[in-house]
């Protein structure tokens, strides 16, 4: 009889225990649901992933249970872990998983390719990320409502974080941002002072084309740009593309002297004074063979006057530079000529300068340093420029001609960046001198020779000293260009000129680059130097409307022991008096 009751027992005890997991297992509710409940009870939020959590479910926690007794309880019947952010946000994760950061690609909604440069910021906080040349961005885990997209060229976009927290980053498409602009009417392209020769290439003289909208002066780099092809990419004013070649590949002369500078202020004001008269011609094609090294177009400036005209002097000022020109005549041959121009922006900062200053530095050490959001860093900078040109001519005689010129432009820029704790400095400084001696000799009515020598000379230094640490980075960038022309012209005939020289150019470089920590010093130094036979006739039919010029520049490089040989043509035919064919 006792062993039936104890047997009886067991059963019942099993049927117990089986029915009460089955009652568990009925009223077993989502873990997703369970953390939706206690966030509303207890007014916080839980980051996780949902692909974390899908797999349990028991039986929900008693609403009069404390908070960290339900976080608890849940940690017992999961695996998962519980790491508190502040008071009112948790993220949940898995042990075995390393956390997961919020991450996502951006992609353009049309093209389907990767965006790049996006800004990426968690609202509410100083906390940024931003996108790479994949589209990918990513940004840590701490609390946050709503995170924010932005790009210049797509239109702003806000997710909510818990929107990241997915087992793979998540593909966002972006909206471009379309805009239209209003209709510009043009009354007058071409107006007087630009003209085309023709042999195909332009003569400008700014004093007589006149102020162009927008600018207090005839600036020369500016009035390039009104030639169809000539244009500036990143619109400054000296960063000149010409049919779609890069600046660098311009041949720039000024009165015969090679310039490597051609702008003050990293290009938003030209190096080459207004008040001088100055008269430019510009070959995009079909270059003379008497200049190499045009491989996209030509520009030679002068300021050379025909006659020896009277004094006059000249002051001027805006809100950025003052400027000064003086001629003086010292005999009916004789005249010296003298311009300069100097900056205070590093005395006063203008409203102007400002502009100038914001348009320049923007996304620079200058003006965007503070990137480190533990240490304050400030800085300021302290930037002026100078360019001073020299000029002499003398008519020697009925035959003979004399003229010297000189020209020096500056440009310096110094930047403090301080903290709490240090400061460093920073500098940037660049030069350019040439100087050139012209002789012209008028043999006869059909024979007239000239040589002259020049020498340009470039200087960049910068030294860069980082806040962030105490590396210290030296640079040393110099080009000494000289050389000198002996150039012949022949008249055969009214219609054809024969024109012979030869050249020689002596072009050194030099770059040097020292670190401090850890240490390392560079030096390399480059000597070319070039021989060059030119050889070019000229004809030009009596009607004017016929022109062909045929050249060769034979190039002779000691370094290499090589010959170049390079041919030049330019053919020009009019064929009607609104049509002409060139070649």
């Amino acid at each position: 009889m006792l062993k039936n009751k104890i047997f009886l027992s067991i059963i019942f005890l099993f049927l117990s225990l089986f029915n009460a997991n089955a009652q568990e297992e009925k009223n077993a509710t989502s873990l997703k649901i369970i953390l939706e409940k206690i966030s509303s009870q207890h007014n916080i939020k839980f980051n996780y992933i949902v692909d974390e959590i899908v797999l349990y479910s028991f039986k929900p926690t008693k609403s009069e249970w404390t908070l960290e007794k339900k976080i608890n309880y849940i940690k017992t019947k999961t695996k998962l872990k519980f790491k508190v952010i502040n008071a009112t946000y948790f993220t949940i994760y898995d042990d075995k998983k390393s956390e997961k950061p919020l991450c996502g690609f951006l992609i353009d909604s049309e093209t389907k390719r990767p965006i790049e440069n996006a800004v990426i910021n968690i609202l509410k906080t100083t906390i940024t990320s931003t996108s790479d040349e994949k589209g990918y961005f990513e940004l840590p885990s701490v609390s946050a409502n709503t995170i924010q997209i932005k790009h210049q060229s797509y239109q702003s976009y806000t997710i909510k974080s818990e929107d990241l927290y997915n087992k793979d980053c998540k593909k966002i498409l972006l909206i471009v941002v379309t805009e239209q602009l209003e209709e510009v009417v043009t009354e007058r392209y071409l107006t007087k002072g630009i003209s085309k020769k023709n042999d195909g290439s332009f003569e400008i003289k700014p004093k007589k084309f006149g102020i162009l909208p927008g600018l207090i002066e005839p600036d020369v780099m500016q009035t390039m740009q009104q030639i169809p092809g000539i244009y500036s990419e990143n619109e400054t004013i000296t960063n000149i593309n010409v049919r779609g070649g890069t600046h660098d590949q311009n041949l720039f002369l000024w009165n015969g002297i090679r310039m490597f500078q051609t702008g003050h202020f990293f290009g938003l004001i030209s190096a080459f004074n207004s008040s001088l008269a100055q008269n430019i011609m510009i070959s995009k094609n079909g270059t003379s063979a008497f200049y190499g090294e045009s491989v996209s177009s030509l520009v030679d400036i002068s300021s050379q006057s025909k006659l020896i005209e009277k004094s006059n002097n000249s002051f001027s000022t805006n809100l950025i530079s003052a400027e000064f020109y003086s001629k003086i005549k010292t005999s009916e041959k004789a005249s010296f000529e003298f311009s300069g121009r100097r900056s205070f922006t590093d005395i006063y900062s203008s409203s102007t300068y400002k502009n100038y200053r914001n348009r320049i530095f923007q996304n620079t050490i200058v003006t965007n340093l503070n990137s480190n959001q533990i240490v304050n860093y400030k800085s300021d900078e302290d930037f002026y420029f100078y360019d001073f040109t020299a000029q002499y001519q003398q008519k020697i005689g009925t035959k003979n001609e004399l003229s010297i010129n000189a020209i020096a432009i500056q440009n310096t820029l110094a930047i403090n960046q301080f903290s709490n704790f240090e400061s460093k400095n920073s500098d940037l400084g660049q030069q350019n001198f040439g100087g050139t001696i012209n002789w012209k000799t008028y043999w006869n009515a059909k024979n007239r020779s000239q040589v002259y020598f020049y020498t340009s000379y470039y200087n960049l230094d910068a030294t860069n000293e980082s806040i962030q640490n105490n590396q210290i980075f030296n640079q040393r960038n110099t080009i000494l260009d000289m050389g000198f022309q002996l150039k012949n012209a022949h008249h055969i005939s009214e219609t054809i000129t024969l024109e012979n020289g030869y050249q020689f150019n002596e072009i050194g470089i030099t770059n040097s680059d020292e670190i401090n920590a850890p240490f390392f010093s560079r030096k390399i130094k480059e000597v070319l130097r070039n021989h060059v036979l030119v050889v070019e006739s000229n004809f030009k039919s009596k009607n004017k409307k016929t022109f062909l010029t045929t050249g060769i520049r034979a190039n002779y490089f000691e370094k290499f022991n090589s010959f170049v040989i390079e041919p030049r043509i330019q053919f020009g035919q009019s064929l009607s008096e609104n049509l002409r064919l060139e070649i």
